[in-house]
């Protein structure tokens, strides 16, 4: 005979053995319970009842070109992952010596270093003899440096024949200041010699 059902909580569960019922305290209705499931089906919460179970589908009928009972077999999905390192023995027996990878760190290195190094023409037109540069010229890199840690050199190319009257004739960078935060740099070119000078600055700057 069935067991008496007790006083459930909600959200509580009893199974009743002898009938094969399932039964649970309900949220709404006072510590009434409900079946769940008994020998004439389950109960879904939205009253449907179902009475057979439910029943499988998408069945094939051979894998791998084998029907039956089948039993996997090593190689069955070697197409599908890299088979004891096959992708890292391949990717060594097509470049035995390293090299595709030694020229890719050559190109970065390369890189890193064209990085630190910039160059930059400055057409200063005609200066006067015997007088610097005015105002001072003020240059600003493309793409500034991390900070001031950097060499910088100037020199100078005349469009006229170069003077040897005297030594001093000459014409030159003056000075360089740098500017903050690698942003670039102001300088003078001095013109001492004897006549005028068509010049164009030439500066290389080197980060550390």
């Amino acid at each position: 005979m069935a067991l008496p059902i007790p006083s459930l909580l909600p959200g509580e569960m009893f199974f009743d053995y002898t009938v094969g019922q399932l039964w649970i305290g309900t949220l709404s209705n006072g510590n009434q319970q409900i079946p769940l499931s008994t020998l004439s089906g389950i109960t879904f919460p939205d009253a449907t009842v179902q009475t057979t179970a439910a029943t499988g589908g998408g069945a094939v009928a051979s894998v791998f070109g084998r029907t039956g009972s089948i039993v996997a077999l090593v190689g069955d999905y070697s197409a599908f992952y890299d088979h004891l390192g096959a992708a890292a023995a391949a990717q060594a027996a097509s470049d035995p010596t390293g090299s595709a990878a030694t020229a890719q760190a050559a190109a970065e290195a390369a890189s890193l270093a064209l990085s630190r190094v910039k160059t930059i023409r400055v057409a200063m037109g005609t200066i006067a003899s015997a007088t610097p540069s005015t105002p001072v010229t003020s240059v600003t890199w493309p793409t500034p440096f991390a900070d001031n840690n950097y060499t910088i050199e100037g020199t100078v190319v005349v469009a006229e024949t170069p003077s040897d009257s005297a030594a001093t004739a000459i014409c030159c960078i003056g000075m360089i200041q740098l500017q903050p935060a690698g942003a670039g740099f102001n300088f003078v070119v001095c013109n001492a010699d004897g006549v005028p000078h068509n010049v164009t600055a030439h500066f290389t700057a080197i980060h550390d």
